[in-house]
């Protein structure tokens, strides 16, 4: 048994057997893996390496593109306006910008358990990945997006899908990101025309209960204190009637012509 085995192991609870520290051949060094015969192992785990690292990329190139396209939102002429508003877009793109961070992490915690499995450090598919690697290519947004034009493609971008395919996998990766971005749409929408009725009842809400307290305004000096009771009710709600109707004109939405009235 080798030594860093055995210095590794540790008691495992049998409720929770997954947080049992599995030694692979990517643990030891070379040398310890062909004294210890481990050479079979050390073709499956490669094999199984690589798959991961190739998934990796794959997932990492569409965070990346998730990035750029949420960092386009926010530089957008039709960017959230307002503090608060440009408060959560950062805090979403920084999430975003943390997910590309991830899996870079990732594929380089795999890279290294390859080049323990033997693979050249120059390999042609599995390199270095460096923190420029990660930046957002012009070929992909535009070479006017970000300084996309000064950029070159990096390598991550032409490494093949799982499979052998040279190219399906950025069609692949479009796909989600343009199903995820349907859906995203889809909620949006339902949340503004959900913004848009509520503006509108609250609008006739409003508008109903100024008429109803005007009704009740009396003339005469015994109801000279009710009357202004009554006023300062029709002033209020004509007020948030009012305040309503301009928050509804403000979303420039469709859905608000020909409706209020």
């Amino acid at each position: 048994m080798p030594e860093r085995g055995r210095s590794a192991s540790t008691s495992v609870s049998a409720d929770m057997p997954e947080t049992a520290t599995v030694i692979l051949p990517s643990s030891f060094t070379s040398e310890e893996q062909r004294r210890h015969g481990m050479a079979t192992l050390v073709q499956h785990e490669r094999v199984l390496r690589e798959e991961d690292a190739l998934r990796i990329l794959e997932l990492l190139r569409v965070a990346i593109k998730r990035y750029a396209y949420g960092v386009r939102q926010k530089v957008s002429n039709n960017a959230a306006v307002g503090q608060r508003a440009h408060t959560r877009m950062c805090t979403r793109v920084a999430k975003l910008y943390a997910d590309v961070n991830a899996h870079a992490e990732q594929y380089r915690c795999v890279r290294s358990a390859l080049l323990a499995l033997g693979m050249d450090d120059d390999d042609g598919i599995f390199q270095e990945l460096r923190q420029e690697d990660l930046g957002v290519s012009g070929v992909l947004w535009g070479k006017h997006f970000l300084g996309g034009g000064k950029s070159k493609v990096s390598w991550i971008w032409r490494v093949p899908q799982r499979g052998g395919a040279e190219a399906d996998w950025l069609k692949e990766a479009d796909k989600v990101l343009w199903f995820q971005c349907r859906a995203q749409v889809k909620r949006w929408r339902e949340e503004t025309e959900i913004i848009v009725e509520e503006l509108r009842r609250c609008t006739k809400f409003f508008g109903a209960y100024e008429t109803a307290w005007g009704k009740l305004i009396e003339r005469g000096r015994e109801m000279e204190g009710r009357s202004a009771f009554c006023q300062k009710k029709v002033n209020m709600y004509r007020r948030l009637k009012m305040e309503s109707e301009r928050n509804l004109r403000n979303l420039d939405h469709p859905y608000w012509h020909g409706r209020i009235g």
